[in-house]
């Protein structure tokens, strides 16, 4: 395989130099703007083309994923195409807008993808041809956030549905991520904030550690807490929490490696046995964003949902948590703002993810 970088004045151009040297059979694999370039050349475009055909073999599963992986990629990819002369050919009939430029390369440096902040630009150039007058950055700002607002959503999973029932609720997610600590944080919040009788379940037997700290936490909230490691002994633990009156069973999970599919398999036949407990993905927003995708369809087996976002604090740039909305549709619960229990947690709140993607804007 071939890859070489090109550097033009703007996309289109840049495809033809790609077309030109490569053929119309190369493959786009990334583009960005320059940053602090000066001259002409501002947008840098790397593509591939592949000489030879590689040699019939066959394929285990690790790789047939990674096939699924780069489809997926290449319709991104192709979608990304797609959006970009649609949404040249939109901006050239209302004219230059440096505002809009501005906003559209802020949406990449904060690592929303390429597709996707062209998709929200359309719209924000469609509100913004719409206006009598010549308009700002700061109504700009405001149209994005409206165009951004209906594109996204929210959910608060706590919402009792009104029968009096136990509600119960998982913790999945990638090692590291901050399950049981999310955990905590929200059954502290529901027993002194909202006085409820809430219990705890551990399937992490894998680490003694994790058990450890919930039990810690178990003991601090006066909660009880019960340890399952297979179907039967889950169901024990649920039916005895639930004749204890119980409003909310919270289940911290297992932390292991959830890009091998393996295992994400050996959670979800413990579950297909619970269809009443809804699960929530645990991701931490300082992972990048290819890492938090793979973790995300792995989990697709899975009735996932929505999506708590970890470690806010810890990271500057905001867009991968977009890109997983987008991507898989999910709605956002909460958001991990710190390490302190049981303070540093919010719910999602769709200005506040704007505000989080605008932070750059200026």
């Amino acid at each position: 395989m071939q890859i070489k970088r090109f550097k033009a004045r703007n996309v289109p151009e840049g495809l033809q130099k790609v077309k030109k040297e490569l053929g119309p059979d190369a493959v786009i694999l990334s583009t960005h703007q320059l940053k602090g370039s000066v001259g002409a050349d501002t947008v840098e475009i790397v593509a591939a083309i592949e000489h030879d055909v590689p040699e019939t073999r066959r394929c285990n599963v690790d790789e047939i994923n990674d096939y699924n992986l780069l489809n997926q990629q290449l319709q991104e990819i192709k979608e990304t195409l797609s959006l970009m002369f649609s949404t040249k050919r939109f901006l050239d009939q209302i004219g230059p807008n440096k505002d809009l430029c501005n906003l559209y390369t802020s949406l990449v440096v904060q690592g929303l993808r390429e597709v996707f902040a062209w998709e929200l630009i359309q719209s924000v150039a469609h509100n913004a041809k719409t206006e009598k007058h010549s308009i700002g950055l700061s109504e700009i700002k405001s149209h994005f956030t409206k165009t951004l607002k209906q594109k996204i959503r929210t959910v608060d999973p706590f919402t009792k549905n009104g029968n009096g029932n136990t509600m119960f609720y998982s913790f999945v997610g990638p090692t590291g991520a901050g399950k049981t600590t999310t955990l905590a944080k929200l059954a502290a919040h529901l027993k002194l904030d909202k006085n409820k009788k809430i219990s705890l379940i551990s399937l992490d037997t894998y680490r003694i550690g994790a058990i450890e700290q919930l039990k810690i936490y178990a003991q601090i909230l006066d909660v009880p807490l019960r340890i399952a490691s297979n179907v039967k002994e889950m169901a024990d633990a649920i039916l005895e929490l639930t004749d204890k009156g119980s409003d909310y069973i919270l289940i911290d999970t297992i932390g292991k490696n959830f890009l091998v599919q393996e295992h994400v398999q050996d959670m979800k036949q413990i579950f297909d046995a619970f269809p009443q407990v809804k699960h929530l993905l645990i991701l931490p927003a300082n992972a990048k964003d290819s890492d938090l995708t793979a973790v995300v369809s792995t989990f697709k087996a899975m009735p996932i949902h929505s999506f708590v976002f970890t470690k806010i604090d810890e990271t500057t740039t905001y867009g991968n948590i977009i890109n997983q909305v987008f991507r898989f549709g999910k709605p956002v619960s909460f958001l991990g703002t710190g390490q302190r229990v049981p303070e540093d947690i919010e719910k999602a709140d769709k200005d506040k993810l704007c505000h989080l993607l605008l932070k750059s804007v200026e």
